[in-house]
């Protein structure tokens, strides 16, 4: 069931829904669950996006940990406006704001924090900005910051929405092509017409998005994307070595966004500084999408990295 969390700022009420499921709140270890782009705290469940990671003796147990899945805030706690589109707030902005929810339910330390795409960059801002003490993050599909070829992908993503009466749903074609690879979409369609295989596919997936996405939300959570920045910096480096953090980057063969040698490469360089860091490579023809199509994958490389050897029966979550 949602629940909604609610900040004031000083121009602004800021809503922040959640959902909580597997064991109650102070009673097992907790695993932060951030979305993707167009996500929502479904995370397991009914209509679940993950429901093949998060459940009963999933990869993520909801028998055995209490896992909180968080919506980023609609664009309309900030008064926003297409007319005067004015970005005032960063990935970075919200970090504090979900500390403010895990305060609220007595949370202080956090066991994994865990998300793919725009969830994987806004796990890495909440290890690099979060006051709780993170023990294990899994990014998968992202880059703690934009490369030139992202970046540009996302800054055209801005203004077909800001430029186009029909900007959402062209922005969602775009997008569709870049979050798949080619080989994935030609094995997709193989037998299909062009007219009734990726013509329809795209019609489809931008029909979708206009019934459950306002502009301005996804205008929002683009610019959002746009504008991760985590660095690489001592301050990290002592905050993961006191909390004694332990980070994998999971990229993706296939992925155009944020191509699987890019995210190597990130991962080598901070190992470089910092031990407990690590690389795996998810292998699918999806594209950045796989970490959605290709869960069982997931799972299996979370569960290569599974942190639930380090808990102890007697231990306190609050």
């Amino acid at each position: 069931m949602k629940e909604t969390f609610t900040i004031q700022t000083s121009n602004s009420k800021i809503e922040i829904t959640y959902q909580v499921f597997g064991l109650p709140i102070g009673t097992a270890p907790v695993v932060l669950v951030f979305h993707a782009l167009t996500g929502n705290s479904q995370a397991t469940g009914t209509n679940g996006w993950w429901q093949q990671v998060i459940g009963n003796q999933q990869a993520i147990d909801t028998n055995q940990v209490s896992v909180i899945a968080i919506e980023i805030p609609s664009a309309t706690s900030f008064h926003f406006d297409l007319k005067e589109y004015k970005p005032f707030i960063t990935i970075k902005d919200l970090v504090p704001w979900y500390d403010g929810l895990l305060s609220s339910l007595a949370i202080n330390s956090i066991d994994m924090v865990i998300g793919g795409s725009l969830g994987g960059a806004l796990a890495l801002e909440f290890v690099a900005e979060s006051k709780l003490p993170v023990k294990n993050v899994i990014a998968i599909a992202c880059l703690p910051e934009n490369s030139h070829w992202s970046y540009g992908l996302l800054q055209v993503q801005e203004e077909i929405l800001l430029h186009n009466t029909l900007g959402l749903e062209l922005a969602r074609k775009q997008a569709m092509l870049f979050y798949r690879s080619p080989e994935g979409l030609e094995e997709k369609f193989q037998n299909q017409s062009k007219k009734d295989g990726i013509s329809s596919w795209l019609e489809y997936h931008a029909n979708s998005l206009k019934n459950r996405f306002s502009k301005e939300d996804y205008l929002f959570r683009n610019h959002l994307l746009m504008q991760v920045q985590v660095k690489w910096n001592l301050f990290l480096q002592h905050k993961l070595k006191r909390h004694q953090t332990k980070i994998v980057f999971i990229g993706i063969s296939s992925d155009q966004l944020y191509p699987n040698t890019q995210i190597q490469q990130v991962a080598k360089l901070w190992k470089n500084d910092y031990p407990e860091v690590y690389f795996e490579e998810l292998i699918s023809a999806h594209g950045h999408d796989a970490f959605l199509i290709d869960q069982k994958q997931v799972s299996e490389l979370i569960q290569k990295h599974d942190p639930k050897s380090k808990i102890h029966e007697n231990q306190s979550y609050l």
